[in-house]
C-alpha cells in the first residue's frame, strides 16, 4: 500500500483529532496538518487501512496502537550536550556576569570527549569557539539580563537562578544544564544550590525514563570527560553496557509530566527558557500563540533559548533576538 490509496476525509480527520485529545489527552491542534498528515498515513500504511474512518475504529479499540501513534508525536530524538555550542554560550553568559575575562579554559572544560564535535568539520569547530567567546551582540546586553541582576545582587537577594526545559524529552537537556551549572559551582561557590531546573513533556514514559535517569552509550557521545568521569557511572542490563546519572543530578531537576500547549503548571517566572526543536513542529498561527505563552513564563530580562532552525518573526512581542547565531532570545523591559 502506498499513500496515494489512503483516503482521508475532512469529517475522519478531524474525528481523529478530537479522539486524541480525549483519549491522550495529545492537542493536535498545535501541530502543522502536513506533519500530522505524514505520520498519519505512515501508522496507516504500517497496519494495513486504505480509510481513515475504519483506522479511526480500530485506534478506538486498540490501546497499542494509540500509544505507538501518540509516541509518534513525542519528539524523542536528543543526546547529552547536544549543539554543544549552545550549552558553551549559556556558560559564558553566566561567567560574564561573574567577571570572569578568561573564559577559554571553560569552553576547553566542556568540550566533547569526541575529536569530532557533532560530526562537524575542523574549519566548522573553529569557527564555532570563535562565536563562542565573542558574541558581541549577546554580552553587550549582559546588564539586561535577569541572571546578571540575580549574580551581582547574590548577598542581598536570595532568590534562585530559575531554568525551563520545555518539552525535554527523556531528560538529557535539564540533566546537561545541571551538570554544567554543577561543575561551575565547584569553582564558583555563588552557584552552589542556587538555581532550580524544572523539565516538562507530555510523553509519560519519557518523563518515567528521565526520573530514571540511565542512558545508552550513544547518549552520551558528546558528554565531556570530567563530567562523564564525575556524574555517570556504568552498569549493565543483558548484554548492553548502560550509564545510570548520578543522584546528585537527579535531584537538582524537577519533571512534569504536562501539555505545556496548554497550560505550565509550576507557579515561578523563569530566567532561562530552553525550548528547542519543537516550534518546527507548529503550524504558523499556533507557532504564535505558544510563543505567547513562553512570553508569558518568562521574567523581563529573561533568555529564551531556541533551536536552530527556529525562529521568531511576530510583531507586538517583548522577545528580541541578541545572538542571531545561536538563536536567543531577551525579554525586553
Amino acid at each position: 500500500m502506498t499513500e496515494i490509496n489512503i483516503r482521508i476525509s475532512e469529517q475522519s480527520f478531524q474525528t481523529l483529532i478530537g479522539l486524541l485529545k480525549e483519549k491522550t489527552g495529545l492537542n493536535l491542534d498545535y501541530y502543522r496538518r502536513t506533519f500530522i498528515l505524514r505520520r498519519l498515513k505512515a501508522r496507516m500504511i504500517r497496519k494495513k487501512f486504505s480509510d481513515l474512518k475504519e483506522y479511526n475504529s480500530f485506534l478506538l479499540s486498540n490501546q497499542e496502537e494509540l500509544k505507538k501513534f501518540k509516541d509518534g508525536f513525542t519528539i524523542k530524538y536528543t543526546y547529552f550536550f547536544r549543539d554543544w555550542d549552545v550549552y558553551a554560550t549559556f556558560q559564558n553568559i553566566l561567567l560574564k556576569c561573574l567577571n570572569v575575562e578568561d573564559i577559554k579554559k571553560y569552553i576547553e572544560e566542556l568540550r566533547p570527549a569526541c575529536n569530532n564535535i557533532d560530526k562537524l568539520r575542523k574549519k566548522r569547530k573553529e569557527m564555532i569557539e570563535k562565536e563562542i567567546v565573542n558574541a558581541p551582540s549577546l554580552f553587550n546586553n549582559l546588564k539586561k539580563l535577569s541572571i546578571y541582576q540575580l549574580i551581582s545582587n547574590s548577598r542581598k537577594v536570595k532568590k534562585p537562578l530559575t531554568i525551563w526545559s520545555c518539552a525535554c524529552a527523556t531528560g538529557e537537556e535539564p540533566y546537561s544544564l545541571a551538570m554544567l551549572l554543577d561543575n561551575l559551582a565547584r569553582t564558583f561557590p555563588i552557584i552552589n544550590n542556587n538555581y532550580q531546573i524544572v523539565a516538562s513533556d507530555i510523553d509519560k514514559l519519557a518523563i518515567s525514563d528521565a526520573k530514571n535517569g540511565i542512558y545508552s552509550t550513544e547518549k552520551l557521545r558528546n558528554v565531556p570527560n570530567i563530567y562523564e568521569q564525575r556524574y555517570f557511572t556504568q552498569t549493565r542490563r543483558s548484554f548492553e553496557m548502560l550509564h545510570a546519572i548520578s543522584s546528585e543530578i537527579k535531584d537538582k531537576v524537577t519533571f512534569l509530566n504536562e501539555d505545556i500547549t496548554k497550560i505550565h503548571n509550576y507557579p515561578w517566572k523563569f530566567d532561562i527558557i530552553f525550548c528547542r526543536n519543537l516550534l518546527i513542529y507548529f503550524d504558523i498561527q499556533n507557532r504564535k500563540k505558544f510563543i505567547r505563552t513562553i512570553e508569558k513564563q518568562l521574567k523581563e530580562g529573561g533568555l529564551l533559548f531556541l533551536g536552530k532552525t527556529e525562529t521568531i518573526f511576530q510583531e507586538g512581542t517583548s522577545l528580541e533576538i541578541i545572538d542571531p547565531i545561536h538563536h536567543i532570545y531577551i525579554k525586553k523591559n
